[in-house]
Formats: C-alpha cells, structure tokens, sequence
C-alpha cells in the first residue's frame, strides 16, 4: 500500500475528493445489494466479520517499508472472500483500511485510490481466481485447501502486487524499472505469505468449522 505525506503534491484536491466519492457511492451501493443484506442478517457471518475485521486490521498495521512511499503488506482477500462472500469482504476492506490510515496519522485523501488498489482490486481477483478453480478443480477436501485455500490466495496475490506497482508507477507515486529486484521479488514473497496464512486457516476451518465457510453460488462446494 502507498502513503503520500502530502498528497495535495501528487494531485489536486478536486482529484483526491472525486475518486473518493466513486469509491463511497460503490461502497453504499455494495452495503444495500439483497446478498450483502441477506449475508448482514446472519449471526455467524456478522461474528465473522467483525472478528475478521479485527484480526486483519492487525495484519494490516504490521507492514515492511520498501520504497519512500510504498509499504508492503498482507491483505487477507481470499480468506475473507471465502468466509464472507464478496460483498461484506469489500466492506470489510474498507472498514480496515480506514482504520489502519487513521491509527498511522495518513491523510483520508488517498483513501479512494488506496482502497481501489489493496481493497477492490484483490477481492475481484479473488472472486474470479475462486470461481474458475471451483469449476476446473474436483469436489474434495485436500483439493479445496490447497487450491482455494493456498494457490488462489498465492496467485490473487502475486496479481494484486504487480498491478500495484505497475499502476502506482503510472501515476508517478512511485519510480521502478523491470531491473529493480522490488518489481521482482515483492510480489512474490508477498504471494507466498498471504498463501501460507490464507491456506493454514483454511485447512483448519474447513477441517472442523466447514460451516463458517460462505456459500456463494457462484462457487462449488467441496
């Protein structure tokens, strides 16, 4: 994730503000969708959510600085895509990053952006990653953990941070070239971290807490 100390340098705050009302009016308009009402009304999954929220929000504050601007951390995308469904993982995602940029003093102007780029962005390679696997891969346990559990969360990941640096060097926030060793290796050492947390949950709720897993019906149930 990036963090502009002055934001106002980059863009102008009309800029700032209009991505950021985009990104409000697609989070209200996520909140009153009937699967993330319907998802809302179930005491398990309004458990989950706040415990995930919790839980991740910690992961969040725990980041590498590697760049002048830009930080690397863990997401849980595919983990809260499987155990909330893709409406109430955005909104969690939200909540997190807001929280997160409030407790490290960042300035709310680059929320939209940032939320685009580490909220939006893996969710919907989640959910794609999730759905081609659900119906290319067979109905069985050990299948379900290695392959959404760990190599879809590796995977979304690896294609999360890329199109991260790829789009931040666009904007001009940060500067890389194809030989710089962070284009390479951030990505991938970030890949494997979120599929190991990613898959070790998992395994363990699929194990002995199969119902905490969403339903989505879009998915095949293992």
């Amino acid at each position: 994730m990036f963090n502009l100390p002055s934001p106002l340098d980059f863009f102008s705050a009309q800029t700032w503000v209009i991505i950021n009302v985009v990104v409000i009016v697609l989070l209200m308009t996520t909140a009153i969708t009937s699967r993330a009402r319907q998802a809302a009304r179930q005491p398990l999954r309004q458990n989950l959510w706040l415990a995930l929220t919790f839980i991740l929000t910690l992961l969040w504050l725990t980041r590498a600085h590697v760049l002048d601007l830009l930080y690397l951390h863990l997401i849980g995308a595919s983990l809260a895509y499987l155990l909330l469904g893709a409406p109430l993982a955005l909104l969690a995602l939200a909540l997190i990053l807001l929280v997160t940029n409030i407790t490290l003093g960042n300035s709310l102007y680059q929320f939209g952006l940032q939320y685009l780029l580490v909220g939006l962005l893996p969710i919907i390679n989640a959910q794609i990653l999730h759905i081609i696997a659900s119906r290319i891969f067979p109905r069985r346990l050990f299948t379900f953990i290695f392959i959404q559990g760990f190599f879809v969360a590796t995977l979304g990941m690896i294609i999360t941070a890329t199109l991260n640096l790829f789009v931040l060097q666009q904007l001009h926030i940060i500067t890389l070239n194809l030989g710089n060793e962070v284009f390479w290796i951030s990505p991938v050492l970030l890949g494997w971290g979120e599929g190991l947390l990613s898959g070790m949950a998992v395994a363990l709720i699929a194990a002995y807490k199969p119902h905490w897993l969403f339903e989505d019906p879009q998915l095949t149930n293992f």
